[in-house]
């Protein structure tokens, strides 16, 4: 017997089992037939895409939209902001460059404050000494005139 004609059954059960089950892959079997009902289908489904990406890219679009616009307002609000910022700078720098010359002003007062106040205080002095010498007068006067009253009676 040759080993073509008389199998052993071994290998029967082998050729069997590989004539009667289909390779096995993994994934999506693709089937020839399409009908209708699966091209409408198909169409709804890429409607639907489209749609997405369509609402998508106005979304996006929107939100570039508000993006320039908050970049816009902010840069215009910056500005303002340094503007006043470079102003109130420059009015302390001013009154910073202008501290000598307060200084020097306030030094100048003081010092005729203390000229007025020695001035009062020597004027002060003159009036007290004034009055000593008005009493003292007003003493010698009534004095003198009560000795002249006992004299000429």
């Amino acid at each position: 017997m040759s080993d073509h004609s008389d199998p052993s059954p071994e290998k029967r059960d082998d050729d069997a089992t590989d004539k009667a089950a289909p390779p096995k892959r993994g994934g999506v079997k693709f089937n020839p037939e399409v009908g209708l009902g699966q091209i409408i289908n198909a169409v709804v489904m890429a409607g639907g895409i489209v749609y997405a990406i369509a609402n998508y890219t106005n979304k996006v679009d929107n939100t570039q939209r508000d993006v320039q616009q908050l970049r816009t307002e902010m840069t215009r609000q910056l500005a303002e902001i340094s503007v006043s910022v470079n102003e109130q700078f420059k009015g302390v720098r001013t009154d910073i460059a202008n501290l000598p010359d307060v200084k020097a002003e306030l030094t100048q007062l003081e010092r005729r404050a203390d000229q007025s106040d020695n001035r009062a205080g020597a004027q002060s002095n003159r009036l007290d000494r004034l009055q000593e010498t008005i009493i003292q007068t007003s003493s010698d006067v009534a004095g003198l005139l009560r000795d002249k009253a006992r004299k000429n009676p």
